[in-house]
C-alpha cells in the first residue's frame, strides 16, 4: 500500500502545482466604493483564490484575515474623503436632485485624489510597468479613474456592481441593455414599476440628468485629468462599452424583472449566509430579550455619531416606550439617556444579528446588501433613506409587504412608534420576509459558482465578444427605430395628404359639370360617384 499512498500524495502535489501555474492572475480594482462594496465581492474573490488564481486587491479597506492567494494594496477609504465633503445628514433633507448634484460636485476631487495616490504607488507602479495582469475586476460604481489603467493593460475587464444605484444602470446600459424607463424605475426615484404618465416623464428625466451630471463631472475631468500619463486614452463613456462582463448584485426579491443581455449576469446577493453565534455580551442580550430585539444601522459609510440631535433624542424616547430590546451602531462615546432596553455597540456582526431568532424589525437606510441581508434572515425592515438606489429599495420592500419606509423629513416620535407597533403586531410582514427568503434561496447555482464560471470563461476565451449585443454601439435612434417610424410616419402623411386634395380635386370638377339648379339629390349622387372613382383609382 506504501507506494500507492506515495503515488496519491504525488498526484495531489502535482495538481496543485499545475493549479498554481495557470491560474490566472487578476486584478481587482475597488477604488472609490464603500466597505460594502468590497464585502459584496470578497466572496466570489475568496473562490477565485481557492481555485488557484492570484488576486491583487486594490482598495481602502484591509481584509481582517490574510488569505492565501490574495494579496492587497490598501490606499485611502472613501469613508475618510468623504467625511471632509459630505454631510449625509444634510444631503437628505434636499431632493433627490440636489443630492445627485451634492455627489457629483465632491466626486472629482476624490477620483482625482485616489488617482494620484494609486499611480504613486509602488506597488501598482509595478504592475502597470510589467502589465502582469490576465483579467481586471473592476467596481461598477464610481470607478471612472481606473479606466484608462485598465486601457493600458490591454486585458478584459469585468464590472462588478455591489448595488442597483445609477452607475450599475449605466453598465448595463453599456453592455446594451434597454433603458426601460416606461417599466423600470431609475434609482433614485423611489417610483415602483407602475408608472403613471407624469411618473414617466420624471423617470428620463432624473436619469438623463445622472448622465450628463456624469458626462460633466466625471467623465469631462478624469478624461483631461489623465492626459499626464496616458495621452491617448479613449474617452471613458466609450471605453466602458468594452467590458466583457457586468456581474450585478441583483435577486429577483429586491429588483424589478427585466430583459438583460447575455454578458449582464445576475449572482444575487452572494454575501449573504446563515448567521454564526454570536460573542459575548451580544448573545446573552439577544437570547434574553422575551420580546424580541430590533437591529439599528445606517450602513458602513453614514455614521451615526453624525446624526442630528433631535434625531437621535426622536429614536431613543421611542425605544423607551417599546418592549423589545435594540441593538444600536454607534461608533462614540456613549451618551448618558440611552434607555436600559438599548444597547449601543461600536461594531455590529449585522448578519448573526438578524439570523437569531429573537431578531424582529431591521431599521436600516435601505442599501442594497443590509436589505437583502434582511430578506434572507425573514426580517420585516423599516427604511430610513439617504439617497442612491435606497429610495428604489424601499419602494420595492413596500410593495412587496414586508417593510415599510420613513422620510427623514417626516421622522418623529408618532410616526417611528406606530411603524414599530404595525411590523410587531401585523403578521403580514413577516410572512412576507419568510416568503421572499425561499424565494432568495431558492437558486438553480449558486451564485458564487456562477462568477466564478463567468469570470473564468473570460480568462479561458480571452473575452467575450461572441456574447456581445450589437445593440450597444447603435444610436438609440436606431435602437429604437425611431428613424424606420418617423419615415413611416411620413409616407404615411404623404398619402393621406394626396388622397384628400385628390378627393377635393374630383369633388370640385363633378361640382362644375353639374347645373347649379340640379337637385341636391343629384349633387350627392354626383359625390357619391366622385368617390367611387377615387377608391377605384387607388384600388
Amino acid at each position: 500500500m506504501k507506494p500507492i499512498e506515495n503515488f496519491l500524495w504525488l498526484m495531489i502535489v502535482l495538481c496543485h502545482f499545475f493549479t498554481a501555474c495557470y491560474g490566472g492572475r487578476i486584478l481587482v480594482l475597488l477604488p472609490l466604493g464603500s466597505k460594502s462594496h468590497k464585502l459584496a465581492v470578497m466572496p466570489v474573490l475568496e473562490a477565485l483564490a481557492q481555485r488557484g488564481h492570484n488576486l491583487t486587491i486594490v482598495s481602502g479597506f484591509e481584509s481582517p484575515e490574510k488569505m492565501t492567494n490574495i494579496h492587497e494594496i490598501q490606499i485611502t477609504s472613501i469613508d475618510v474623503i468623504l467625511e471632509k465633503v459630505v454631510n449625509w445628514y444634510d444631503t437628505e433633507r434636499g431632493d433627490d436632485e440636489t443630492q445627485l448634484k451634492t455627489m457629483m460636485t465632491a466626486l472629482p476631487y476624490t477620483s482625482t485624489f485616489i488617482y494620484d495616490e494609486m499611480m504613486s504607488n509602488p506597488e501598482f507602479q509595478s504592475i502597470m510597468l510589467k502589465r502582469s495582469v490576465d483579467l481586471v475586476i473592476v467596481d461598477g460604481i464610481v470607478s471612472e479613474l481606473t479606466f484608462p489603467i485598465i486601457e493600458h493593460l490591454r486585458v478584459p475587464f469585468v464590472f462588478h456592481c455591489s448595488s442597483f444605484g445609477p452607475w450599475t444602470t449605466a453598465a448595463m446600459e453599456a453592455m446594451g441593455t434597454d433603458s426601460d424607463y416606461a417599466s423600470i424605475p431609475f434609482p433614485q426615484t423611489g417610483l415602483d414599476d407602475k408608472m403613471t404618465f407624469a411618473q414617466r416623464l420624471t423617470n428620463i428625466r432624473k436619469a438623463q440628468s445622472f448622465h450628463s451630471l456624469r458626462q460633466a463631472h466625471i467623465f469631462d475631468t478624469i478624461d483631461a485629468y489623465v492626459k499626464k500619463d496616458f495621452p491617448k486614452a479613449r474617452p471613458s463613456g466609450d471605453f466602458m462599452k468594452e467590458a466583457s462582463l457586468v456581474l450585478i448584485n441583483s435577486d429577483i426579491t429586491t429588483d424589478w424583472p427585466r430583459s438583460l443581455p447575455p454578458t449582464v449576469i445576475p449572482i444575487g446577493a452572494v454575501h449573504a449566509r446563515p448567521a454564526r453565534e454570536l460573542t459575548l455580551p451580544l448573545q446573552t442580550f439577544a437570547d434574553e430579550a422575551e420580546a424580541g430585539f430590533i437591529v439599528l444601522t445606517f450602513g458602513s459609510i453614514i455614521k451615526m455619531t453624525a446624526m442630528p440631535h433631535d434625531s437621535l433624542q426622536t429614536f431613543l424616547k421611542v425605544f423607551s416606550r417599546i418592549p423589545q430590546r435594540v441593538v444600536l451602531k454607534w461608533e462614540g462615546e456613549i451618551p448618558e439617556d440611552v434607555p436600559s432596553n438599548v444597547m449601543m455597540v461600536n461594531w455590529l456582526p449585522q448578519q448573526d444579528l438578524l439570523g437569531h431568532p429573537n431578531a424582529k424589525i431591521f431599521i436600516t437606510h435601505g442599501g442594497m446588501l443590509g436589505t437583502q441581508e434582511a430578506i434572507y434572515h425573514a426580517v420585516p425592515l423599516i427604511g430610513l433613506p439617504f439617497g442612491n438606489d435606497q429610495h428604489t429599495n424601499l419602494a420595492m420592500a413596500t410593495k412587496q409587504g414586508f417593510g415599510l419606509k420613513i422620510d427623514w423629513e417626516h421622522l418623529c416620535e408618532k410616526l417611528l412608534y406606530d411603524s414599530i407597533v404595525k411590523i410587531i403586531n401585523e403578521p403580514t410582514f413577516k410572512a412576507n420576509a419568510s416568503r421572499l427568503s425561499g424565494l432568495m434561496r431558492d437558486r438553480l447555482v449558486p451564485g458564487t459558482e456562477l462568477a466564478v464560471y463567468w469570470i473564468e470563461h473570460v480568462l479561458r476565451h480571452g473575452d467575450t465578444k461572441h456574447l456581445q449585443v450589437s445593440s450597444k454601439y447603435v444610436p438609440l435612434y436606431q435602437k429604437y427605430l425611431v428613424d424606420v417610424v418617423l419615415f413611416l410616419a411620413v409616407i404615411l402623411v404623404v398619402m393621406l395628404t394626396s388622397s384628400y386634395y385628390t378627393v377635393r380635386f374630383l369633388i370640385s370638377k363633378c361640382r362644375q359639370r353639374n347645373n347649379p339648379v340640379k337637385s341636391k339629390t343629384k349633387n350627392k349622387s354626383c359625390v357619391f360617384s366622385c368617390v367611387q372613382y377615387t377608391k377605384n383609382l387607388f384600388a
